[in-house]
Order: C-alpha cells, then structure tokens, then sequence
C-alpha cells in the first residue's frame, strides 16, 4: 500500500499532464468577481455591490511544457437612439419629435503567464480596461410668435462623457481537466486589486445663443478593495 501510494504521489507531481511546449491554444475566460467596492467619487463612495460576470477570448503559446505566456482580448461598442414627442405648450398645434444619443465602448487587454505542475496551475495576469460611457441629451425649446403659436427655435444639449480607465493584477489558483488530448477545462478560485480612475466631462450648450458652459472635469479615484473570483477556462490546444 506504501508503495502504491509513493507512485501515486509521483505521478502527481510530475511535471505537465501531457506534452505542451510549442501548442497554441485557443480559448474563453468565465470571471464571476465579488465586487464590495466600485466607486469612490470624491470623500463620498458609493457603487455597486454584489458581483459581476464576464467572458473573455484568449490566445496563448506554451513556451515549455508547463509555461503558458498568453493574452486575452475583449471589446465592443454599442449605440442607442432614443425618440422623444414634446408637446406643444398651447395644447394645440404639432408635437416635435427628436432623438437622444447614448454610447458605450469598452476594451480590455489581459496579458498573463500561467505554471502547471501535474493538473494544478498557477496563473498571473494584468488586465488593462477602459469603458466609456456618452450621452447627447436634447432638449426642445418652444416660443411663442406675436399670434400666441408655438414653435421650437432650437434645442438645447447636454452632453456628457464618462471614461472609466483600470489595471488589474489578479493571481489564480486551479486545476486543468483533461476531457481529450485538444480540449482542457480550468476551473479556478482568484484575487485580484484594481486601480484605476473615472473621469467626467460634461458640455451645455443652449438654443438662445448663450455661450457654452463647460463643467470643470471630475476625476475620481477607484477604491483599492480586494476582489475574489471563481472562474472557468475553456481551451482547445493545438499542435503536436
């Protein structure tokens, strides 16, 4: 029994589950992250507690049999137009029908390194992220002529942009399961810290011809609280 249970240990602790070094690998990112503390705007923090989901695509290349150097890349970009019917202040007349704006961007580059040692791995990575919000309200401006009828002379605009910039470090702790010789699910528990900053702009602008008003830029710090994660890794390996 002694001797069946010193093989079994050697077995594993051997160095990789299989033959890696010079393999490709194609795969998707499963993050659920804790996330106790978002936002902190000035002295007064607020945000959103609870947590958060993502994907992410990765490509990486196994430098040695149990050394993966690789990188995960996401982004996209969405635009909503909203249609809005102003009434006329007689209560009489056409209505005026206009559009607001809102945009949304996001991008993140995850750079990361990743030990095997048997099935358990170790994994370092570094995740930059920018996500931008925009907004183009409008609002229509009615005045009436010498008869007393309304019409809109204009419109008055507030835009408003919210870039949000972070770099994360996390480290992860998981074990690969070998469903063939190609296709490998990671499972893992992580830590992660994240730094980075939200920045505000927002611009006026009025149908009467009054100059501009360009609200002083805000920029507000992300609180450094510690985020925990589970997460799941889904790769195919290619090569010899």
């Amino acid at each position: 029994m002694r001797k069946i249970a010193l093989l079994f240990l050697i077995v594993s602790l051997s160095t990789s589950l299989f033959a890696q070094k010079g393999k490709i690998t194609l795969g998707l990112d499963y993050h659920k992250m804790d996330n106790p503390y978002v936002y902190n705007y000035f002295l007064y923090p607020y945000g959103y507690y609870g947590p958060t989901y993502s994907f992410e695509p990765k490509v990486g290349y196994f430098l040695s049999d149990n050394v993966e150097l690789g990188l995960g890349f996401k982004s996209g970009d969405d635009e909503i137009e909203y249609k809005y019917i102003s009434s006329n202040p007689s209560g009489n007349g056409e209505v005026y029908l206009y559009n607001n704006i809102s945009k949304s961007s996001y991008r993140t580059f995850s750079p990361y390194l990743k030990y095997y040692r048997s099935n358990f791995f170790v994994s370092a990575r570094l995740s930059l992220n920018s996500f931008t919000n925009e907004y183009d309200n409008a609002y229509p401006v009615w005045e009436a002529d010498i008869n007393g009828d309304y019409s809109v002379i204009g419109l008055d605009r507030a835009e408003y942009i919210s870039t949000t910039t972070t770099k994360t470090t996390s480290l992860k702790i998981g074990y690969a399961l070998k469903y063939n010789e190609k296709l490998i699910f990671e499972p893992s528990f992580g830590v992660s810290k994240v730094f980075g900053e939200v920045v505000n702009e927002s611009t006026n602008t009025y149908a009467d011809g009054r100059p501009p008003v360009v609200l002083p830029k805000t920029t507000s710090p992300i609180s450094n609280a510690t985020h925990f994660s589970v997460n799941l890794a889904v790769s195919l390996r290619l090569g010899k």
